[in-house]
Formats: structure tokens, C-alpha cells, sequence
């Protein structure tokens, strides 16, 4: 069952003096550039892989693993922020992108928030030229992307030569000059933290090209944290265009693709 653990008392939002939501007691996860060869692939046991089956392509994934504690919890934020849970919007969002793989041919692609990293994969497979995969948590890339990248490709080596791996806080400015450029940003399931909202908008404007765009596969509100796509779209207007490209409803809490591109100078 999903759970969040937002409501500890080493976790309470509070303002600061320009009334910005942070945490009190939070420390930044330090910025970490992973670096691996295929010899830092795991032994894959197949018998511990499952699928996402696509049009023309399948993806594997290690069954959830928690690797830095086994919690009860999906989500314990600042210290676990679900990166080995495979979320359904990221399914919807690997949908969207099979059907519109021109999006990602020949760019230069971001997984913010990657956990499996299954939509930076994805963009590997069809063309990307080349993936930065991000997460909060730094043993999520060390212990579980790997292992998936690994399971997804047929020269690890080759593919490594194509990839970077980052791992750290959205506020933290290492991570974001870390980041490079990226002419697409994929993220899923990564708008239901409010106080995270002003630090994602600093990063897209930071890190995409000018003409670049941002998919965002979310949950259109999160209940009993507050996060809600249309609070997000509020925040970041004054950067960027918004417009929902994609929605599922059938599932109680309706979902949706949000694509952001930077407003031109001068418009509204």
C-alpha cells in the first residue's frame, strides 16, 4: 500500500522569511556524479525482473528493492523519496512517448527524479542522443538503476558512453551545474511535494534549452500532501506554457501529461 511520512516531527513544513516552503531539519542530499563500468553491474538474477511491454519495445525492472531502509513507507521525504517503486504515471508517460518518438530523436534528454530510470531508458532505445539520469537518493542509481540499465541493454559499456548519473537535491546548485543542458526533461510522479515547487521551476529554467520541452506525468492531486498539477502550472507560468497533452480518469484519482516550453519574450 502507498504510504507517505510527511507528518513526522523531524519532517514539518514551515515558511522561511520570504515565505518559501522548506522543512525544518532538512539536510540536502550531497550532490554525487556516479561513474560505472560494466564490471559495476550486479549479477541479474532474471527470476527478479518484471516488465513493462510496449509497442516494438519492453522494458525489465527489478522488483521494489528499498535499498537504503526497508520501510513500511513509499515515501519518507528527505531520506526516501520512492525512487524503487515503478509509479503509474510513469507507465502513462512511456506510452505517451512510444506513440511520439521524434520528441526524444537526437536530443539531449533529462530523468529528473529517474528512480527505475525506465523513461531514461526508454529514451536511450529510441534515439536519444545521449540521458542524464537524476535521483534524490544516491544508492537508487548505485543499487537499483544500474542493475536495470543493465537488464535493458545489449552492450552495458556502449551505453554507459551515453549516460550520466547524478544524484542530490533540486535546491542544491552543484547538482543543477552537474546537470548540463537538456533539450527534453521526463519526470514522473514528482509534483506531489508543494515546497519542492519552487526549486523545480529554478532547475527547468536552469537546465532546458531554449527551444526544449519538459513532459511531466503526474497524479492531478495528491491527497493529504496537497500537491495538485494546476497549483504546479500556477507557479511556474511566469517561465513557462502549459498544456495537458495527455489524461487518464478511469482510475479514481485521474492523472495526467503536462508538456512546459519557456515562454517567448514579450507574451503572455
Amino acid at each position: 500500500m502507498f504510504q507517505f511520512n510527511f507528518n513526522s516531527n523531524e519532517d514539518t513544513v514551515i515558511k522561511d522569511s520570504n515565505g518559501e516552503s522548506k522543512r525544518k531539519n532538512e539536510k540536502a542530499a550531497e550532490c554525487r556524479v556516479h561513474r560505472f563500468s560494466a564490471e559495476n553491474a550486479m549479477s541479474l538474477n532474471q527470476e527478479s525482473f518484471l516488465s513493462v511491454e510496449l509497442v516494438n519495445c519492453k522494458l525489465s525492472y527489478l522488483k521494489n528493492r528499498k535499498t537504503r531502509k526497508n520501510s513500511e513507507y513509499s515515501l519518507v521525504s528527505q531520506k526516501y523519496e520512492g525512487g524503487c517503486e515503478v509509479w503509474e504515471s510513469t507507465i502513462d508517460l512511456l506510452k505517451f512517448l512510444s506513440s511520439k518518438k521524434d520528441l526524444i530523436t537526437g536530443k539531449n534528454v533529462l530523468d529528473l527524479g529517474c528512480g527505475s530510470g525506465l523513461l531514461g531508458l526508454f529514451c536511450l532505445q529510441n534515439g536519444a542522443e545521449s540521458v542524464t539520469f537524476q535521483d534524490f537518493n544516491s544508492d537508487v542509481i548505485d543499487d537499483y538503476l544500474i542493475q536495470n540499465l543493465a537488464a535493458n541493454v545489449d552492450d552495458l559499456n556502449v551505453a554507459l558512453e551515453k549516460c550520466r548519473f547524478v544524484s542530490g537535491d533540486w535546491n542544491d546548485a552543484e547538482l543543477i551545474s552537474n546537470l548540463g543542458i537538456a533539450d527534453v526533461i521526463v519526470s514522473s510522479e514528482t509534483l506531489y511535494d508543494v515546497s519542492n515547487y519552487s526549486a523545480l521551476n529554478s532547475l527547468f529554467d536552469k537546465v532546458l534549452t531554449a527551444n526544449g520541452a519538459i513532459l511531466l506525468a503526474s497524479k492531478v492531486h495528491y491527497f493529504g500532501v496537497g500537491g495538485s498539477i494546476n497549483q504546479f502550472i500556477e507557479t511556474v507560468s511566469t517561465h513557462f506554457s502549459c498544456e495537458v497533452v495527455h489524461s487518464e480518469s478511469n482510475y479514481g484519482v485521474g492523472r495526467q501529461i503536462v508538456r512546459l516550453r519557456r515562454k517567448l519574450e514579450g507574451c503572455d
